[in-house]
């Protein structure tokens, strides 16, 4: 059944009981593998529609999908082949474990894919097929994707209609609605795996259930007449996938997990299946007025299930994050952004216990936060814990950070440990260079992500990172981004452009100020000269000392950064800010007596100022008694307001029911 979040896709197919291997064309490959991927349809009960793809494992009819497109319960299945022809199918047997069913359709000389009994290689080219859109019906046309093999690591689906939960192989293809039960091959025509709806919170990226776990639930498939030979030769990307696997290990070894723990747990957000929905609604409508009400309960589930879906991706997921060892003795590099303060809501009259958003499937009831019970708190971090790639496990110290380079350094006592030996040169970006980017993972199996993509920009934040479309996410953050060639390029930097949120459910309009999140085909990463830059300057030090240029401690509202007022969404703790009394939601009317129209112009102005200078910052302060929300008048009224802060700066007139204009001195301190 289709699911409402972008993935990931991959595709490809073998014909089948041709013996002969075929030299790999793109366009062969392509027409192969979607002449054995089928629509499936099916019904469950007299309500329930299902649909989504599959794929042909035998000349004689058997056909893979997944139990979110056919549940064991269902009845009116049907097959639509990519000749148009539409066809009844029966469920011979379903794996609750692989989440997997195998059907059957009375046609014989059907095209097929040859099968796989063996997990594929990190890096491995892959290809994912299915059918994409809202109806299968209208969209026969199957979709073809490439990709590689990403990660292999456990899975604990975070989707309301899957309950998949053990190894799944990832990929950066892109995997879009109506395509689980569909397949992904390697680049020789198997099937190594069945796409599925399950995808994991730190990585946001398409999984499909590996052939290997099929065949343990399903046994019985290695019976039929099916191939386990490849159709295609394999492409000349072998060899340099070989060569890669050299890269991965050595910057593997070289990378460390992070495993940070804070005072309050991870925040969950509210969640109800597909299931028990079935089990609480009418499941015999006879009426006008049942179905009516059966399908604004569905109705109602679905448009709930896909704000609380587009809010997940928003959370800090609890798994490790990515490091980099940049000295023998135990100096460790990191995103800023792993180890930035969160703020979590408690409740006022029992401040041990945090707010937890309730369920409901009223849009207005998810989306109202009780500011009136809750405070919102720091999110302290009580340990940061380090995994090398041998399993060694060692407390780690915070040194310090480096918040406009997005840098942390942690220390960990040890030596003798592989390091990556930061270039004294800067590396040559150029757009279009393609780039891997790894990450750690919390697997036993591999315990390294890669993804792959290419540089898309190389000046970012006045040319301390560049910008990558390769999947970039939470797990990556930190993370090691090397050239084709090996040569290490920099560090991975935040994953999204917005804070982290926690115990809150976002409306759409507010979604869409979250310009950049994670898997958004943007990423930015810290150059390779600027984290030798600062972190050989602290390792020299034994701390941080010379940190360069001033630092005042305010973090803007992204939604306000190109309005005529900038609103502060964070002050940094022990900050200069801090220090002079600015607190959340203040609006920056005047630097130093002086209009600025946006947040950009004011930061050439903050440049222009040194470590110890003070400046002052006129601003207005909501005053939080009106009716009328402070940032709802401001979105309303802003144009009015920028007209009369332009000609008469000082006269707020009729603001001045809803704000305090205050001149905060601020002397500015160093980062």
């Amino acid at each position: 059944m289709h699911i409402f979040i972008n993935i990931i896709l991959c595709l490809t197919l073998s014909f089948c009981s041709l013996a002969v291997e075929k030299e790999f064309s793109q366009s062969v490959f392509a027409s192969y593998s979607r002449k054995a991927t089928v629509g499936v349809t099916c019904n469950v009960g007299r309500i329930m529609f299902y649909y989504g793809t599959g794929v042909i494992i035998s000349p004689n009819g058997y056909i893979l999908t997944s139990t979110t497109v056919t549940p064991k319960d269902a009845n009116n299945i049907e097959i639509l082949l990519t000749s148009g022809l539409k066809v009844p199918a029966n469920i011979i047997q379903v794996d609750p474990a692989s989440e997997t069913a195998l059907l059957k359709i009375n046609m014989v000389g059907l095209p097929y894919v040859h099968i796989s009994t063996e997990l594929p290689r990190i890096g491995e080219p892959v290809y994912t097929l299915g059918v994409t859109g809202e109806s299968v019906e209208t969209h026969n046309d199957i979709s073809y994707s490439k990709g590689v093999v990403s990660g292999i690591y456990p899975v604990k689906s975070v989707d309301s209609q899957s309950y998949y939960s053990d190894i799944g192989i990832e990929t950066d293809a892109a995997v879009n609605p109506g395509q689980d039960g569909g397949p992904m091959l390697d680049e020789t025509g198997r099937l190594i795996g069945i796409i599925s709806l399950a995808f994991g919170e730190h990585r946001w990226q398409g999984t499909a259930v590996p052939m290997t776990k099929i065949i343990e639930g399903i046994p019985r498939i290695l019976t039929l007449p099916v191939h386990v030979n490849a159709y295609f030769k394999s492409t000349p990307e072998t060899d340099n996938l070989r060569q890669n696997q050299a890269f991965f290990d050595y910057y593997r070894n070289r990378m460390v997990k992070i495993y940070i723990a804070r005072m309050y747990p991870k925040d969950h957000l509210p969640q109800k299946t597909l299931q028990e929905l079935i089990k609480e609604i009418n499941p015999t409508p006879l009426t006008i007025a049942e179905r009516k009400q059966v399908a604004q309960q569905i109705s109602a589930f679905h448009e709930a299930d896909e704000l609380i879906s587009s809010n997940r991706i928003l959370r800090r997921p609890s798994e490790p994050v990515s490091g980099i060892i940049i000295s023998s003795d135990g100096y460790i590099a990191t995103s800023y952004f792993n180890l930035e303060e969160d703020k979590v809501p408690v409740l006022k009259e029992n401040p041990n216990k945090v707010y937890h958003v309730p369920y409901s499937t009223d849009i207005n009831e998810l989306t109202k936060t009780p500011y009136d019970k809750v405070d919102f708190v720091v999110n302290e971090i009580i340990s940061i814990q380090v995994e090398l790639s041998n399993g060694k496990r060692y407390d780690a110290e915070l040194i310090g950070n480096n918040t406009p380079y997005g840098l942390s350094l942690l220390k960990i006592k040890t030596k003798g440990l592989p390091f990556i030996d930061l270039p004294i040169n800067q590396p040559q970006y150029q757009v279009g260079t393609k780039i891997f980017l790894m990450g750690k993972n919390d697997s036993d199996l591999y315990d390294f992500t890669v993804n792959v993509g290419t540089i898309s920009a190389v000046k970012k934040a006045r040319g301390n990172f560049f910008q990558f479309d390769a999947r970039h996410n939470y797990g990556n953050s930190g993370g090691v981004i090397f050239s084709d060639t090996g040569r290490f390029l920099g560090m991975a930097g935040k994953p999204l452009q917005g804070r982290v949120v926690y115990g809150e459910i976002l409306s759409h309009s507010d979604l869409q100020g979250w310009q950049r999140a994670p898997n958004s085909g943007v990423g930015y990463a810290l150059s390779a000269e600027k984290l030798r830059t600062f972190s050989a300057e602290v390792i020299d030090s034994g701390t941080i000392t010379k940190r360069s240029g001033a630092f005042m401690g305010i973090v803007p509202d992204t939604h306000s950064l190109i309005d005529p007022l900038v609103r502060l969404e964070d002050i940094i703790p022990n900050s200069p800010a801090q220090d002079a009394g600015l607190v959340n939601d203040d609006l920056i009317l005047y630097v130093d007596g002086k209009y600025y129209p946006s947040w950009s112009e004011m930061v050439k102005y903050f440049k222009t100022k040194g470590v110890g200078e003070k400046i002052i910052l006129s601003i207005l302060r909501p005053l939080g008694n009106t009716e009328i929300p402070p940032e709802d008048f401001i979105v309303r009224h802003w144009k009015a307001f920028y007209k009369q802060t332009k000609l008469k700066r000082d006269n707020i007139g009729w603001f001045k029911a809803y704000f305090e204009k205050l001149d905060i001195p601020i002397t500015l301190g160093a980062r």
